[in-house]
């Protein structure tokens, strides 16, 4: 988040007089809830000696996408831009930014899948079917069922069960790699 968007967000330190450093710094016990409602999807608080933003709820996404100028996408997830390189929509800021999420939304906008819908109601259920004999679970199940369903709609391409699986590998490692530091 840029520094000077700091302002402009909520913040729990101001609208949850009381809080007491042991508190703030225990948020397995904080009310995150409480916080959502009373300051929206997206709230400031201080944890572990920092300031954080949570982002919470079905309005989080719209809202962050509302006002792309309050984040500071240089200086977030280094990894991520590492492997996704310069002209990726999360290593760009300002207008930047703005252009290419503006040249991406039609790729995310639902009119963009609706006409596979058939084709992805034929792999779920063909999934399903082959699930319904063993154990697995919806984690690996929704993973690789999603996979499948890209391979004919979105890739254009077969892909084999050895190819999902790297797939899903990959994205394993690379999100959760988008988060260690350096």
């Amino acid at each position: 988040m840029a520094n000077d968007s700091f302002q402009q967000v909520p913040s729990c330190e101001v609208d949850f007089a009381g809080l007491d450093s042991v508190e703030a710094a225990g948020l397995d016990s904080f009310d995150h809830l409480s916080a959502y409602r009373k300051l929206g999807p997206i709230y400031s608080l201080q944890f572990r000696g920092e300031r954080w933003i949570c982002m919470g709820g079905v309005d989080a996404n719209a809202a962050a996408r509302r006002n792309p100028d309050m984040w500071d996408y240089q200086s977030a997830l280094t990894p991520f831009r590492d492997v996704m390189g310069k002209r990726h929509v999360t290593r760009m800021d300002g207008k930047e930014h703005r252009q290419k999420r503006k040249q991406l939304k039609p790729g995310f906008a639902m009119s963009a899948i609706a006409r596979w819908i058939p084709s992805i109601d034929g792999i779920v259920k063909e999934r399903l079917r082959s699930a319904e004999d063993g154990a697995t679970s919806l984690a690996d199940f929704f993973m690789a069922t999603l996979t499948d369903a890209n391979s004919p709609t979105v890739l254009k391409a077969p892909l084999s069960e050895e190819a999902v699986r790297v797939f899903i590998r990959f994205e394993e490692s690379f999100i959760g790699a988008t988060v260690w530091e350096k």
